[in-house]
């Protein structure tokens, strides 16, 4: 049943929502490949890399978006109806966006602030004991932690020991 509640513009993205949370990229592709050539799939995902239940696909012309939306607007995909509108264009892609953005940069440059942040390197694990604090190989944490077992050449070593 397809919604009656669509965006005024058509535009060659489409929203798709109501997504089944295992949904991937490729079973939107394999589904929207039909219409027209597919030029972007995303699936939106929280920062654990779970589902957020919508994303957007993006075709190379209007019409096959168009077609597109009539064709899957309330069509079934891993057993949930799919809601399909035109996607509103990308507030940072225009021009009013990226002057808001560089804006809200220079107000709060602390909410920006980790982007933009070296990472730290990866210090390897130390010894805890009466000995206090001293570094140990990473190979021998592995070992120690993950059950890692030492390669051949050190295995040829310590064979006759």
């Amino acid at each position: 049943m397809p919604s009656n509640n669509t965006n005024s513009t058509p535009t060659k993205r489409l929203f798709l929502g109501n997504l089944a949370y295992e949904v991937t990229e490729s079973d939107i592709i394999q589904k929207y490949v039909t219409m027209g050539k597919v030029v972007d799939v995303q699936v939106i995902r929280d920062p654990k890399r779970y589902s957020r239940g919508y994303g957007y696909v993006e075709f190379e012309n209007l019409e096959d978006a168009i077609a597109a939306k009539n064709h899957f607007s309330g069509a079934l995909l891993k057993e949930r109806d799919m809601i399909v509108d035109f996607a509103k264009e990308d507030p940072l892609k225009t021009e009013f966006g990226q002057e808001r953005y560089k804006e809200a940069r220079t107000r709060n440059p602390e909410k920006f602030e980790h982007q933009f942040r070296p990472k730290k390197p990866k210090l390897s694990p130390t010894k805890k004991g009466p000995g206090g604090s001293e570094r140990i190989r990473q190979s021998v944490y592995d070992q120690r932690v993950h059950g890692a077992r030492p390669g051949k050449k050190f295995a040829r070593r310590t064979q006759g020991k």
